[in-house]
C-alpha cells in the first residue's frame, strides 16, 4: 500500500460509533416474540412438508420486523479528543460537588483501615457527568442533557442505565484495535 493511499484512508476514517439498542415497548415484545416463535416454528414445518416456505419465510421476517420496532437503536458517536466538547471539556464542566467528594473520603477512609483496595476519587459529578456526556455522544437522538437525566432517572431500569453508561464509556474511552498480534515461536530470544 502507497503512502498516499494509506494518508487517504486514516485521514478518511471517522470517529468510532457503538449502536446500543433500547427496548420502548415491553408489551409489543413481548407479542412480537411469541409471534416470532410461531412464525419460526411454522417455518420448520412447512420446510419439512416442502410446502408453503415461502409464505412461513414472510411470515418470520414481518415477525422480526415487528419486534424490531419495539427497539430504539441509540447510536453512540465517540467525542473528538480536541473542540469545544470533548471528555475532557464535559469532565472539567461537571466536577464532583463537596458531597460526593466528602463520600468518597468516608469510603476510602473505611477500605483503608479494612485493609480493603481503595477506591479511586470520583472524576466528575455522577448526577450531570452522564446525562452531559450521553447527549454529546448521541447527537442524532435529539435529546438533551436534562432529557437524558429524566430518562435514566425515571425510564430506565439500573440494568439498563449501567448498559447505556458502559457503551457509552466504552466507545469514548476505549480504543478500537486489531486483533492482537502473535508472533511466532522463537521470534524473540530471552537473555538470562
Amino acid at each position: 500500500m502507497g503512502k498516499s493511499r494509506q494518508r487517504e484512508r486514516l485521514m478518511g476514517r471517522s470517529r468510532p460509533t457503538l449502536p446500543y439498542r433500547l427496548l420502548v415497548d415491553v408489551d409489543g415484545a413481548e407479542q412480537a416474540r411469541q409471534r416470532l416463535e410461531r412464525a419460526a416454528a411454522a417455518a420448520r414445518q412447512a420446510r419439512l412438508a416442502e410446502r408453503g416456505l415461502d409464505e412461513a419465510l414472510a411470515e418470520v421476517d414481518a415477525a422480526q420486523a415487528e419486534l424490531d420496532g419495539c427497539y430504539e437503536t441509540i447510536v453512540l458517536r465517540a467525542l473528538p479528543l480536541s473542540g469545544t466538547v470533548t471528555v475532557e471539556t464535559l469532565t472539567a464542566e461537571h466536577p464532583p460537588t463537596e458531597a460526593q467528594m466528602a463520600e468518597a473520603k468516608v469510603a476510602r477512609e473505611k477500605a483503608r483501615a479494612a485493609g480493603d483496595p481503595v477506591p479511586p476519587w470520583p472524576a466528575w459529578n455522577v448526577e450531570t457527568f452522564q446525562p452531559a456526556l450521553l447527549a454529546a455522544s448521541a447527537p442524532d437522538a435529539g435529546m438533551s442533557p436534562d432529557d437524558w437525566a429524566s430518562m435514566l432517572g425515571t425510564r430506565m431500569s439500573a440494568g439498563e442505565v449501567r448498559g447505556l453508561w458502559a457503551a457509552c464509556m466504552a466507545i469514548n474511552l476505549t480504543g478500537r484495535a486489531a486483533e492482537p498480534v502473535v508472533l511466532p515461536k522463537g521470534w524473540t530470544t530471552t537473555r538470562s
